[in-house]
């Protein structure tokens, strides 16, 4: 996106978060002489074009950014997986937090121990829950403990209520980050 008037073609500076360039490079190939700026965020990107009127500068960013800030949208699509999403949170207290959802973010510690991990995944496939994603970071603690972050797909009867009264017994500073719902199974609860 540009401002209004301009052609893929006037563009030299393509801006936004290094993530967003890095998923779309197969198309910013075909422009060689551009130059990648990264930056702190999308949006911002195109907030910096409009309040500066850069002209010769793009954002890469979403429709709603275009909207937002009277940008034109010079191409769309450009990702180069057309099945890679992009998930933002929104931040909150928990007592304003969503409760319904499909989809549960958590956060767990266990025991250094083999099998510990192990013991926690068992029982989410005995509950059918689907693991899409699964991080560990070590604990700054100095006892070689790690944190780990899953996300969960979750079937209809199940509530994250259940996975911390379940994994509680096999988990420390277990914690539900957030509920949401996985953008292509939407359902009611």
């Amino acid at each position: 996106m540009a401002l209004p008037g301009q052609q893929i073609t006037d563009i030299r500076e393509i801006r936004s978060h290094p993530i967003a360039l890095a998923q779309c490079m197969t198309f910013l190939n075909q422009f060689p002489g551009m130059t990648l700026i990264e930056a702190d965020d999308t949006a911002g990107s195109a907030k910096q074009i409009r309040e500066n009127n850069l002209n010769g500068v793009a954002a890469i960013a979403s429709g709603a950014a275009a909207e937002i800030y009277g940008l034109d949208i010079l191409a769309e699509g450009i990702e180069t997986y057309k099945q890679n999403y992009t998930r933002f949170h929104v931040i909150g207290s928990e007592e304003k937090g969503n409760t319904k959802g499909n989809k549960v973010s958590i956060c767990f510690s266990t025991g250094h121990k083999p099998g510990s991990l192990a013991k926690v995944l068992i029982k989410l496939a005995e509950m059918q829950i689907n693991l899409s994603k699964i991080q560990s970071v070590p604990r700054l603690n100095g006892e070689w403990e790690y944190m780990f972050y899953l996300d969960l797909e979750l079937n209809k009867n199940t509530k994250s209520e259940v996975i911390q009264r379940v994994l509680a017994k096999y988990t420390s500073n277990l914690e539900i980050l957030g509920v949401y719902y996985k953008g292509d199974m939407l359902y009611d609860s």
